[in-house]
């Protein structure tokens, strides 16, 4: 392969990205369910068993439709880690989850004993990584149409 024919295959990926980037496009409702289901991972942390368990399988099912269905949607699922530029917002929505845990184990009594908190405290993971999930594909359509910083 010379030059002129790596640089006509750097186009035709180039291209290719950019053709992605305008189809993967999900909707507030898919971001939002991804939100929702680390909300309701979070709040487990203050739901007494048997309860907890089922609320984390539900959580867990969610997760798996979220995969199911993009593959019926876009012919594929896009994994947060498969942009390296959008990292940052995936890191992002663990750290909010994480707090979220630690939160509840701040102000409750014990892992699987409810507190009042816990609605405030899941609220405030739905929103963080509902927000976090926009701003992952923000980035990784970025990363599409502009190339991967350097």
């Amino acid at each position: 392969m010379d030059r002129d024919e790596a640089r006509s295959a750097l186009d035709v990926a180039r291209d290719t990205d950019r053709k992605m980037a305008q189809r993967l496009t999900w909707p507030l409702w898919r971001h939002a369910l991804a939100g929702g289901l680390q909300a309701l991972f979070v709040i487990t942390f203050a739901t007494p068993m048997p309860f907890a368990a089922l609320l984390m399988a539900v959580a867990l099912l969610g997760i798996f439709w979220i995969g199911a269905n993009d593959r019926k949607r876009f012919g594929m699922f896009v994994s947060g880690w498969a942009s390296e530029a959008a990292r940052p917002s995936i890191l992002a929505a663990i750290a909010i989850t994480l707090a979220g845990f630690g939160a509840i184990m701040a102000v409750g009594e014990g892992i699987n004993r409810w507190t009042p908190w816990a609605i405030p405290i899941a609220l405030a993971v739905f929103v963080g990584v509902t927000l976090a999930s926009l701003w992952w594909q923000k980035l990784y359509t970025q990363e599409l149409t502009e190339g991967p910083a350097r």
